[in-house]
């Protein structure tokens, strides 16, 4: 049996429609429908989808010699939302990775300041110091011999 005929078998066992399948894969139902059709393949993510949702292994939906044993307690089960991968996880982690991205940044400035800052400091006292006159008048006080 064939990829396309295991999802399409899987799927009625279930008593699920394209669309009840594309909603929990979080895909479009013409998606379900192409792989369904033997049009398209499913990523490797939506393989372990489908493979979480159905209760089978991935290797079973791959391999078309593999059989599905009715008695071997393979037969084909929804399972809890939760098994189910989410696409959602990825969003998540963008979103982490981005408020990183921004903390990351708003420190260098902070500090890029905060250095200026302190060079700007440095640059007053030394034109401080460059106004300041000294007294090298007084003979004697330095004499070397040689």
């Amino acid at each position: 049996m064939e990829l396309k005929e295991k999802i399409v078998a899987l799927r009625k066992e279930n008593g699920l429609t394209q669309l009840a399948v594309a909603e929990k894969l979080e895909v479009s139902r013409q998606a379900i429908s192409r792989w369904e059709s033997g049009v398209a393949l499913p990523s490797t993510d939506n393989l372990k989808s489908l493979s979480a949702l159905y209760g089978v292994p991935v290797d079973y939906l791959l391999n078309d010699t593999i059989e599905r044993g009715h008695d071997k307690g393979q037969a084909g089960t929804q399972c809890s939302e939760r098994t189910v991968p989410q696409k959602r996880d990825k969003t998540k982690t963008k979103r982490v990775v981005i408020s990183v991205a921004i903390l990351l940044l708003v420190a260098v400035v902070v500090i890029a300041c905060t250095v200026a800052k302190e060079r700007a400091k440095q640059n007053i006292l030394i034109e401080k110091m460059e106004k300041e006159s000294v007294d090298t008048s007084s003979e004697g006080e330095f004499q070397f011999e040689w």
